[in-house]
């Protein structure tokens, strides 16, 4: 019955990966034709955990790429070294000492996973995020160290062979221009990231603002179902609590696409309780 149980909810996604692709402008879940649209901006005190930020961070990529008008493009940029790029003043070390193997070790930087000092990242890149907007460029989202900047045409004309041709307020080398003097460490954009496009790859979705859609990347497709497959298809009724969330996870972020797939979710969380520990 387990096994079943677990089918049934890795199927209902599985049929959501064959299909591809999620229309927001068909979706109830979005009714952007009305005059008026409530959302939740990043920030507010119900985004109190780091699940709720993404949920927020998600929800304004939603209304974004829905509203989009035509000619809108998106690029993408990752930081390098998010948390080893971020040093911590003479003043705080004392309280961000290590005690390992009988020795205290002083941070100079705040590595990844260290849960005291988490946020400084995170103000950085969002006073980064505050001085685009200064200068003119005010599309702009990030998840820790991954940023998407979009931009809107400030005019369009028609080519000589009468398709639709868009002029753009700024380009990467603008971005550049304002964030090499404060020392942001990019990656190289052939690495990771994108020049401005109609579609862009972010936070593991496919986002595709000419129309108005959002998709899992080929990469992810496979990865996915392959991990569902193998867990289905596994002749072992043992299974750990790792390979659980790790599969729980994997649809949990899903449905931040597939709405309807928060539905199945329960169930599998509530299996996933019943472990004693992590180590099971």
């Amino acid at each position: 019955m387990l096994l079943l149980l677990w089918a049934q909810i890795c199927f209902s996604h599985t049929r959501l990966l064959s299909q591809g692709v999620y229309d927001y402008r068909s979706s109830c879940a979005f009714i952007l034709l009305r005059p008026l649209v409530v959302c939740i901006p990043i920030g507010v005190d119900v985004c109190h955990d780091s699940h709720s930020v993404y949920k927020c961070l998600m929800f304004s990529c939603h209304l974004k790429i829905a509203s989009a008008p035509e000619g809108t493009q998106a690029a993408s940029l990752d930081i390098e070294h998010a948390y080893h790029n971020s040093p911590i003043i003479p003043q705080h070390k004392p309280y961000l000492a290590m005690s390992w193997n009988d020795s205290i070790y002083v941070g100079h930087v705040a590595v990844e996973g260290l849960t005291t000092a988490g946020g400084i990242q995170g103000n950085a890149a969002d006073a980064l995020l505050d001085i685009l907007r200064h200068h003119g460029i005010p599309h702009v989202f990030k998840w820790v160290d991954d940023v998407v900047i979009f931009r809107p045409p400030v005019h369009s004309f028609t080519s000589v062979v009468g398709t639709p041709e868009f002029a753009y307020g700024f380009d990467l080398d603008s971005i550049f221009d304002i964030t090499t003097p404060l020392g942001v460490p990019w990656h190289p954009i052939e690495t990771k990231g994108q020049d401005f496009s109609s579609s862009v790859k972010y936070v593991g979705f496919l986002w595709d603002l000419e129309r108005h859609r959002v998709s899992l990347p080929e990469k992810k497709h496979i990865k996915l179902i392959s991990k569902i497959d193998t867990f289905v298809s596994s002749p072992s009724r043992i299974v750990t609590r790792k390979i659980c969330t790790s599969i729980h996870g994997s649809l949990q972020h899903i449905s931040f696409m597939y709405k309807e797939g928060c539905s199945t979710l329960p169930p599998l969380s509530s299996f996933i309780s019943k472990f004693p520990n992590d180590f099971t």
